[in-house]
């Protein structure tokens, strides 16, 4: 079982030079990530492909992307949005009021039994069912007291 579930924006500051002290946040904690403790799901590697394909955002190339996305699909447990995972979002997003993706990700990671979502659009430390979110750009974040 993965003990976190990146989310999109962790990857993305990661790829972004300009995000400067979050650029270098997430690269260090991507790099003490595999896929023994952590995965993404599959709404997660289709966001990052879009932000860094995206004219008005990175604007990368098609076979940078994919190089990029096929690393990350390679590096982490990938978790698949099914039927499943969708009918669990829709009735999360009723239940918290949640946005649909933001409940999509949620979903993912409850089905899948990863008990933490990294990832700085939640409120840090908010609980929902069995899944807590971290943001892991807030002040006193500690990855090992997360992986515990």
């Amino acid at each position: 079982m993965s003990a976190v579930l990146v989310d999109a924006n962790v990857l993305v500051y990661a790829a972004d030079r300009l995000a400067g002290a979050r650029h270098h946040a997430a690269r260090h904690l991507l790099a003490c990530l595999d896929h023994t403790n952590a995965a993404v799901s599959s709404q997660v590697l289709s966001e990052y492909a879009n932000v860094l394909t995206h004219p008005r955002k990175l604007a990368r190339e098609a076979p940078t992307v994919a190089r990029s996305v096929r690393e990350v699909a390679v590096r982490f447990r990938v978790i698949p949005v099914t039927a499943e995972t969708v009918l669990e979002a829709v009735d999360a997003r009723a239940r918290w009021q949640l946005a649909y993706y933001d409940a999509q990700i949620w979903a993912a990671a409850a089905l899948a039994g990863v008990p933490v979502v990294l990832s700085e659009d939640f409120a840090d430390g908010l609980v929902l069912g069995p899944v807590r979110f971290v943001n892991p750009f807030a002040e006193g974040f500690v990855l090992a007291e997360v992986l515990m």
